[in-house]
């Protein structure tokens, strides 16, 4: 998890520097653009446009007479602004190396809506919604999107992983399946031992895994009802891993509904 935008990852903040196109004009960073959005009246924007500092553009924000619909558009408005910004191919760039990593933007102002204020009165359970904007966005960016879904799902991107499906490469052996089946082994002991015969498959197998990775949209199916307890699961995350280790960015969206 990166839990604050600071640092080395300073890029993710709404106040790094970077010429943002937005409504003809352009703005200093993110901020500066989300600010001036709270008027619709040029002439308000203008001082904040060109003021160098986000820090104060931010505070010049908050003097505005802020707009009937702002609190209907505001969410649309930031996820407009963060996609000009991670147009620039340097900072998506930066932005798809932090994946799969759990993006928080941790504060201690009590922005409990952007972010998740980790003060003892706030204790960290804000909506985070400017880091849950960049994972859709880094999402979007990635070369594969990833799925597992029940065994009925028939779209055009299924890949069967079933043992019944005779798959050599990612399904479990019949005998592993049986075992935990029959409860000769734990959920846990499953896992252990599914991952240890995947690492060998990918071993072996090398190849095959990165060829399923060159396939833009992928989504693995198995009989199993509960997805947390099905190698499934555990294989999307395999994958994910794979493709990142190989330079393929891959964005594993969890379970179809």
């Amino acid at each position: 998890m990166i839990e604050k935008f600071r640092g080395q990852y300073s890029f993710l903040s709404n106040m790094h520097p970077v010429r943002i196109p937005y409504q003809g004009l352009y703005y200093p960073s993110v901020e500066h653009a989300y600010q001036a959005s709270k008027t619709l009246k040029q002439w308000d924007r203008e001082p904040i446009r060109t003021n160098p500092d986000p820090v104060s553009a931010k505070k010049m924000g908050r003097q505005l007479q802020i707009r009937p619909d702002w609190e209907e558009v505001k969410l649309d408005i930031m996820r407009e602004l963060l996609s000009l910004k991670f147009n620039y191919p340097h900072l998506s760039q930066r932005l798809l190396q932090t994946n799969p990593k759990y993006l928080k933007e941790g504060n201690t102002w009590h922005d409990n809506f952007w972010g998740s204020c980790t003060c003892l009165k706030c204790n960290d359970v804000g909506e985070n919604h400017l880091g849950k904007l960049l994972m859709d966005i880094r999402n979007s960016l990635c070369q594969v999107q990833l799925w597992t879904a029940r065994y009925n799902y028939s779209g055009p991107d299924r890949y069967d992983v079933t043992v019944k499906s005779g798959d050599k490469v990612f399904a479990p052996t019949w005998k592993l399946v049986r075992r935990y089946k029959d409860s000769c082994i734990t959920w846990p002991e499953y896992v252990r031992q599914y991952t240890d015969l995947m690492r060998g498959s990918y071993r072996d197998n090398k190849p095959h895994w990165i060829n399923l990775l060159q396939k833009p949209s992928i989504t693995l199916v198995c009989f199993c009802t509960d997805p947390t307890h099905c190698h499934r699961t555990l294989l999307a995350e395999m994958l994910a891993r794979a493709g990142n280790a190989n330079n393929i960015s891959v964005a594993y969206h969890g379970e179809r509904t």
